[in-house]
C-alpha cells in the first residue's frame, strides 16, 4: 500500500477530534439531540479548518445505525463506507468540477430515490460557491422544499459569492482559525504518535507557516519528518526544509532599520537570499513584526492576550518597542502595506526587497513627545534652581594688557557688572608707553573704521570707548591711533560685548564705502523694481523668482509701491504675507529714496480656478490638524488649533 500522508491518516472522525470549533459541533450535537437538525446547512471558513470533515461526521451521526447519535460508532456499516469514501446513500460532490446546471438536473433527479440501507440520502457538496447561477437557481425550489429522506450539507470559503436566495435556505455556521497554541499542541500530539521529537520553537513556526490550516499544518509536518536525517530536529532544521527565515532575522532586520545600519540590512537580505529564504515571505514576517511592535506599542499590558507569541518573545517586542515612536513605526508600517502588491509580484524579489528596505532607511525614529516633554521639564527646573546650579563654563584666560593697548580708565561708571574689567583698565600705565592721545605711524597696525561707517561701529564705540570721560572732543571722528590689537579671547575690552556686536577681528577691517541712497525723484520705477528684486532673488532665491515671474510693477506713489500678482494661490498666499512686505518695505528706502508700503493686488482668474485653489487650501489646512504629531501634542499639552498659516 502506498504511503498515506498524515493530513490523511489523522482525519478527525468524531466531533471530539474536531479542533477549536467547539462552537460548532456542540450546537450540531444538540441539533441532534433535539432532532432538529435542518435538511440543508452551509459550513464555512478558512481552508483546513474542518467544514468537509464535519459534514462527513455529520452524516455518519445522522445514517448511523445507533443514530441519530451526536457521537458516530465508527463501527456499522453506514459509518465505515462513509469514512472509505464509498457510501451508497452518501455522496460527496466537488462544486468546482460539477458546476453546470445540468449536472444540478441529473442531481435532482436522483432526489426521489429512497436511500440504499441507511436512514437519509446525504448530498455534501464542497466549494458549492463555485456553481453557476443557473445551477444555484436550478437548486433553489430543491432546498425550499426536499424530500424527507434527503440532507443537504453544503462547504464553502468564500460564502459571499452565494447567492443571497440560496444562503436563506441554508442554516449556516461559521469556522473560525485555528490558533497557534491549539496548533502547535496538536501537532505536538502526532510528533508523539509518530516517534518524531520536534522542538516547540519548530512546531511553532509550523504552524504559524500553516496560517490557522490544520491541514497545511499536517502537510508542512509531512515535509519536515521527511527531511529529517534522524528522528530530531531543532529550529535551524525545520526553517531550513520549510525554507522560512528564523523569528530572530525578523528582529535583526528591524533592529537594523531602527538603528539605521544600511549596511547590515543589505548584507541580511543576501544572506537570506544565500540560503533559499522566499524573500516575499520574509517581506510578510517582516511586515508582521513591524505590526506586533505597534501593537507592544499601543497595549503594552494587554498585548499577550491580542498576540499569539511566546513570553520570551512578548518580552523581546516590548524591549524593542520601547525607544521607538507610535508615529515611526506607523509610517514604518503604511510602506511596507503599500508596497505588498509589488513585492508578490516581483519578479527580482531580493531587488525589490533592498529598494523598499532603503526607503525605510529614509525614516529616522522621532524622539517622543513624551521624552521631549520630559527633557523639557528638566531644563526649566535647572534654570529655576538658580545659577549657582547651572554647569560653570571656562572663561578664556586674560593676560596682563600691554601698553600698546592700555584703555583708559572709565572713572564714574554705572555698570557694576563690569568692575572685575574696570580694576583691569586702572592699571598704573608703563612708563615706556605712548600716550593714548598720540598718533602711532601708519605702519604699525590696521586702523580703526573710519567715519562713514557708523551704524556699524556705534555698539562698540558706545561700549568701550571712553572719549566724552577723558577730554576728547566728541566731535573728532579723525582715525583714532593705529594699534596691534590683541586676539579677541585676550583683549579685557571685548569681554563685555553684546552678543548682537560683529566679531572683533571684523573692526579692523574698513568695509566697502556704500553709496547714498538716490532721491526718490531722481530713481526710474521700473529700474528700481528691478534692483530690490534682485536683492531679494540673492538672499531669498525661492522668493525673488516668484517676485520675479508672477508680479508686475503697477505703481509707485509718494507712500506706496502697488504691485499686482497673478498664478495660483500659493503664489499670492507667499508674495502677500507679513514677512515678505516687512521685507520689501525695508528694502524700498534703499532703492526708491524712502520707505514705501507694499500694496499688493490680484489678477482675478476665472471661478473654477478660484474654486479650486479654495479646495486646495481646505485639504491643506485638514491634513495639518489631523497630522499624527499635531494630534499627540494636542493630547498631550490640552490645547487646540488656533489657526493654520499657508507659507
Amino acid at each position: 500500500m502506498s504511503y498515506l500522508v498524515l493530513a490523511r491518516k489523522y482525519r478527525s472522525q468524531s466531533f471530539s477530534e474536531i479542533i477549536a470549533q467547539e462552537h460548532v459541533t456542540r450546537t450540531l450535537q444538540n441539533a441532534i439531540l433535539a432532532g432538529r437538525v435542518a435538511h440543508a446547512i452551509l459550513f464555512c471558513g478558512p481552508r483546513g479548518t474542518g467544514k468537509t470533515s464535519i459534514a462527513r461526521i455529520l452524516a455518519k451521526a445522522m445514517n448511523c445505525s445507533e443514530g441519530p447519535a451526536p457521537s458516530p460508532c465508527n463501527q456499522c456499516r453506514s459509518c465505515k463506507e462513509i469514512t472509505a469514501g464509498n457510501g451508497v446513500d452518501v455522496m460527496e460532490i466537488d462544486g468546482a468540477s460539477n458546476n453546470s446546471v445540468d449536472q444540478v438536473r441529473e442531481l435532482r433527479e436522483g432526489l426521489g430515490y429512497m436511500p440504499a440501507h441507511s436512514r437519509y440520502r446525504i448530498y455534501i457538496i464542497d466549494e458549492v460557491h463555485m456553481l453557476s447561477t443557473a445551477a444555484f437557481n436550478a437548486l433553489l425550489k430543491t432546498l425550499e422544499e426536499p424530500p424527507a429522506h434527503v440532507l443537504f450539507f453544503f462547504a464553502t470559503t468564500e460564502p459571499h459569492k452565494i447567492p443571497l436566495t440560496i444562503l436563506s435556505r441554508c442554516q449556516r455556521h461559521d469556522l473560525r482559525r485555528v490558533s497557534t497554541p491549539e496548533l502547535t499542541a496538536h501537532l505536538a500530539l502526532l510528533c508523539a504518535s509518530e516517534s518524531v521529537s520536534i522542538g516547540e520553537e519548530g512546531l511553532d513556526m509550523i504552524a504559524r507557516e500553516a496560517d490557522g490550516s490544520v491541514r497545511d499544518a499536517l502537510s508542512l509536518l509531512d515535509r519536515v519528518i521527511a527531511g529529517l536525517h534522524g528522528a530530531s530536529a531543532a529550529r535551524e532544521d525545520v526553517a531550513a526544509i520549510l525554507g522560512l527565515a528564523a523569528r530572530s532575522q525578523s528582529f535583526h532586520m528591524a533592529a537594523a532599520l531602527f538603528q539605521g545600519d544600511t549596511a547590515g540590512v543589505l548584507s541580511i537580505i543576501r544572506d537570506l537570499h544565500d540560503s533559499g529564504v522566499d524573500l516575499k515571505k520574509f517581506h510578510a514576517d517582516l511586515s508582521t513584526h513591524i505590526r506586533n511592535l505597534l501593537v507592544a506599542k499601543v497595549e503594552p499590558a494587554k498585548c499577550r492576550e491580542i498576540l499569539d507569541l511566546p513570553d520570551s518573545a512578548i518580552q523581546s517586542l516590548l524591549d524593542q518597542a520601547a525607544p521607538l515612536t507610535t508615529h515611526y513605526l506607523s509610517r514604518l508600517m503604511d510602506i511596507l502595506m503599500a508596497e505588498e502588491t509589488g513585492m508578490r509580484h516581483a519578479s527580482h524579489p531580493r531587488l525589490a526587497l533592498e529598494t523598499l528596505m532603503l526607503r525605510c532607511l529614509r525614516i529616522q525614529p522621532a524622539l517622543s513627545i513624551d521624552r521631549l516633554v520630559e527633557r523639557l521639564d528638566a531644563l526649566r527646573n535647572d534654570m529655576l534652581a538658580g545659577p549657582e546650579n547651572a554647569p560653570a563654563f571656562k572663561n578664556p584666560p586674560l593676560l596682563s594688557p600691554g601698553p600698546a593697548n592700555q584703555p583708559l580708565p572709565a572713572p564714574g561708571s554705572e555698570d557694576k557688572a563690569a568692575s572685575g574689567i574696570q580694576e583691569s583698565r586702572s592699571l598704573p600705565p608703563d612708563p615706556a608707553a605712548p600716550p593714548t592721545n598720540t598718533k602711532a605711524p601708519a605702519d604699525k597696525g590696521p586702523t580703526v573704521m573710519p567715519h562713514p561707517a557708523k551704524e556699524s561701529a556705534a555698539p562698540a564705540q558706545k561700549k568701550t570707548s571712553p572719549a566724552t570721560d577723558t577730554g576728547v572732543p566728541a566731535e573728532d571722528h579723525g582715525p583714532a591711533p593705529a594699534e596691534k590689537p590683541l586676539p579677541p579671547a585676550m583683549d579685557p575690552a571685548f569681554m563685555d560685548m553684546p552678543e548682537e556686536a560683529p566679531w572683533p577681528d571684523t573692526l579692523a577691517k574698513p568695509p566697502e564705502p556704500t553709496p547714498p541712497p538716490p532721491s526718490a525723484k531722481a530713481v526710474d520705477p521700473e529700474a528700481g523694481w528691478k534692483l530690490l528684486v534682485a536683492d531679494i532673488r540673492k538672499n531669498t532665491p525661492s522668493l525673488g523668482e516668484l517676485f520675479a515671474t508672477k508680479t508686475t510693477l503697477k505703481k509707485v506713489s509718494d507712500q506706496s509701491i502697488h504691485i499686482e500678482v497673478q498664478g495660483s494661490g500659493f503664489s499670492v498666499a507667499r508674495l502677500g504675507n507679513k514677512k515678505t512686505r516687512h521685507m520689501v518695505e525695508s528694502l524700498t528706502e534703499k532703492y526708491f529714496g524712502k520707505a514705501l508700503k507694499l500694496e499688493v493686488s490680484t489678477l482675478e482668474s476665472d471661478s473654477s480656478e478660484s474654486l479650486r485653489n479654495q479646495s486646495e487650501k481646505e485639504h491643506l489646512r485638514n491634513d495639518a490638524t489631523t497630522h499624527a504629531l499635531v494630534q499627540d501634542a494636542l493630547e498631550i499639552f490640552k490645547g487646540r488649533v488656533a489657526d493654520v498659516t499657508f507659507l
